[in-house]
């Protein structure tokens, strides 16, 4: 693997270029504390370039981020490549550090990171409503819940009449 790295709006840029395995750990680490001994606090990890990610190195980006996090910093990764999307949701890094679809994204809009209904804790998930829930919906004044009926549930054509 090859890196470059780039300053942009107060952020630091990782550019992680080829093949991100096992052989890469150390030169990823003293990246990692060489930046923070320059002094910089919030850094993006573009994957975006890469089109292989070990699934040893996922706990390497664990660490990043808690590091960079005991230190008053953040760390977030944009990886648009579905493989590498993939491997990062295998090690619920999502649950962790934010994943964004694009650099842009990363520096300008940090509520659009990515996250699967999936990753989310069992306490987070909402209870979607059954066929007998329907009066549970009315019945709790919760304007922000939606209703979606089955498609069983809907009538589509009516019946012709002459």
């Amino acid at each position: 693997m090859y890196c470059e790295q780039r300053e942009r709006n107060e952020a630091t840029i990782i550019e992680c270029f080829g093949r991100f395995d096992e052989e890469d750990t150390n030169h990823f680490i003293q990246t990692l504390e060489q930046l923070h001994g320059q002094g910089f606090r919030h850094i993006i990890i573009n994957l975006s370039p890469v089109y292989y990610l070990d699934p040893k190195v996922v706990s390497l980006l664990l660490f990043a981020q808690e590091f960079f996090q005991a230190h008053g910093g953040t760390v977030c990764l944009v990886s648009p490549l579905s493989s590498v999307r993939n491997e990062l949701i295998r090690g619920n890094i999502p649950d962790a550090i934010p994943i964004f679809e694009s650099l842009y994204s990363a520096l300008h809009r940090p509520h659009a990171a990515y996250a699967q209904p999936s990753l989310l804790k069992n306490d987070e998930k909402k209870k979607k409503p059954r066929d007998n829930d329907i009066s549970e919906l009315f019945l709790n004044n919760n304007s922000a819940t939606t209703y979606f009926p089955t498609p069983s549930q809907v009538q589509y054509h009516r019946p012709w009449r002459a």
